[in-house]
């Protein structure tokens, strides 16, 4: 006979305190499901399950759907550490990642962007921990996207070139989700104290004549936390002695000293903590503008540089600035409160992240592989379009002459490309290439009406996505697909080529088809121009390297 062990307290790097069995933790093997119920319609049927057809047929499924109300919460599978994100993932969504103790990775995708409470890279976090809430797609839909890889591998988990545009290391989850069992009301996490509590704003009065002292515990032999002045604002959350919280501090305050306030709605452990710490990234070339409220218009408070830290409160939806983005995150540096975009802050990140001297880039492959492709630029043929002369500057020249047009819808093309594992400046050069971004189109459509787009997509070999806007985030994606599968296509056809040459014949494949790829140095011959391929990587390298376009970097 076995006695049943207490419940310990297991403090993650998060800082959130969880209580499971100690009794099983190092033998369990098995996976929990993610969400606290099954899903209905099953993940098994349909465009759900792992296998399925997608992208007009040009790729498979990379995992499994589970249908569920958008904020659902989502549960890691077991214990683990975040090796990435959360970062944009598809169609608004985002994605995080965790290398579980078993060595599987599991990437839960299809979540709110809305930053939880010290999820970052390398935390680590508990099994049935919370981990993230369900998403919502453009679309309209909602679910958790699963995928799960042995481990074996490394390197980012989209790849292009790959089956199923992902690491080679993929598994079929399905299996593993029907073993999963649901997370017992036992091993739950504990409630946070403070998530039901009446909480209220309060004010040091005037009673107090010096200065208010705020200790550890409700008790005056407590150690002292911090101070306050008459007339500081704090948050109440408890009675006679005042739980207050200042500045993301908390601790105990006499409350002959404190007028509280009404009460207010009360607050979730997500939204009354601090999340966690940022880092003012390398975008920006000067200062970054903290203003009053989310908005390009809105007052401007203080300033900071490239480098500096701040603490960030909460993400929350503003005005949209660059590339569409509607993303700003409400931060605090020593007491003052504010909003900035949030592409130029790196969250979970305190520290430089500059690449040392003596450091390699980690560039994702296919970045790479542009970067080092060799290219002879536009044509004469093509180069006269805008009055130029042939060659390489042409190409950067019309690519600059559409800027403006790509500029404008730069985030879906970085969405688009980061669901094939590509990179996105090959997609605006593409649709520079074909369609000059749309300048050349007649009511969406070029090459005498049988090709849509911006991208061009011809109506006699593909059923057409996102007719309703000819720069569609469906046209995109449906574009991306279709010259990943070129690029399969290529690198099945020579597979001693090294990718940069795999990579131009891809972009000639998505002209001129892939029996067109022959030879390295004579591709382009026979496609539009006879410089389809030489022209649009000159294009894709010029918007890489674009100071405009950093978001194209990743």
């Amino acid at each position: 006979m076995t006695t049943k062990e207490p419940l310990r307290a297991l403090e993650t790097d998060a800082s959130i305190n969880f209580y499971v069995k100690n009794s099983r933790r190092k033998s369990m093997t098995n996976f929990i499901f993610p969400l606290h119920q099954r899903p209905d319609p099953s993940y098994h049927e349909g465009g759900r399950k792992y296998g399925s057809r997608r992208s007009n047929g040009t790729r498979k499924h990379a995992g499994c759907d589970l249908i569920a109300p958008k904020g659902t919460q989502v549960l890691a599978m077991d214990d683990g550490k975040v090796i990435r994100g959360p970062y944009h993932f598809y169609s608004g969504t985002y994605a995080l990642e965790i290398k579980h103790s078993n060595g599987k990775v599991v990437r839960y995708g299809e979540i709110m962007k809305k930053v939880l409470p010290g999820i970052r890279v390398g935390v680590r976090v508990a099994r049935g921990q919370v981990i993230a809430r369900v998403g919502r797609l453009r679309s309209g839909s909602s679910m958790l996207h699963l995928e799960i890889y042995k481990g074996t591998e490394s390197g980012q988990l989209t790849q292009a070139g790959n089956k199923y545009k992902r690491r080679s290391d993929l598994i079929n989850p399905t299996s593993i989700l029907d073993a999963a069992s649901l997370l017992a009301a036992a091993d739950r996490p504990a409630p946070d104290k403070t998530a039901n509590r009446d909480v209220r704003a309060g004010r040091v009065n005037d009673k107090l004549t010096g200065k208010l002292n705020v200790r550890s515990e409700p008790s005056t032999e407590a150690a002292v936390v911090f101070k306050m002045v008459q007339g500081d604002n704090c948050t109440v959350l408890g009675d006679s002695w005042y739980e207050i919280e200042r500045h993301g501090v908390r601790g105990y305050a006499a409350s002959r000293y404190i007028d509280a306030g009404p009460e207010q709605e009360s607050l979730t452990p997500e939204e009354d903590a601090i999340i966690t710490e940022g880092r003012v990234n390398d975008e920006v070339s000067t200062v970054l503008n903290v203003r009053s409220e989310p908005s390009r218009s809105a007052r401007k408070l203080f300033t900071f540089p490239p480098g500096g830290t701040v603490r960030v409160l909460e993400e929350v939806t503003g005005d949209v600035y660059q590339w569409d983005r509607d993303d700003w995150l409400k931060i605090e540096r020593n007491g003052k409160i504010g909003f900035v975009a949030g592409y130029f802050v790196n969250i979970g990140q305190s520290k430089s992240s500059k690449v040392s001297a003596g450091d390699k880039p980690s560039a994702d492959r296919w970045e790479s592989a542009l970067l080092e492709v060799p290219t002879s630029g536009a044509s004469a043929r093509t180069a006269s379009q805008d009055g130029l002369k042939k060659g390489i500057r042409a190409s950067r020249q019309m690519a600059e002459n559409d800027l403006d047009s790509v500029w404008k819808i730069a985030g879906r093309f970085v969405s688009a490309a980061g669901k094939f594992g590509i990179p996105a400046a090959i997609l605006a050069a593409l649709a520079s290439r074909e369609a000059r971004c749309g300048a050349v189109l007649r009511r969406g459509w070029g090459d005498n009406d049988n090709a849509f787009g911006i991208m061009q997509i011809d109506k006699r070999y593909h059923d057409i996505l996102g007719q309703n806007d000819p720069a569609s985030i469906e046209h995109i994606e449906q574009a991306a697909g279709i010259f990943t599968d070129y690029l399969e296509q290529v690198m099945k056809k020579h597979p001693k080529w090294k990718d940069k040459h795999a990579l131009k014949g891809a972009a000639v494949a998505y002209n001129s088809g892939v029996s067109n790829v022959n030879t390295i140095g004579g591709m382009d011959e026979g496609t539009t121009g006879e410089d389809y391929g030489s022209d649009v990587i000159a294009r894709a390298q010029h918007y890489f390297k674009h100071k405009d376009l950093a978001i194209f970097r990743s």
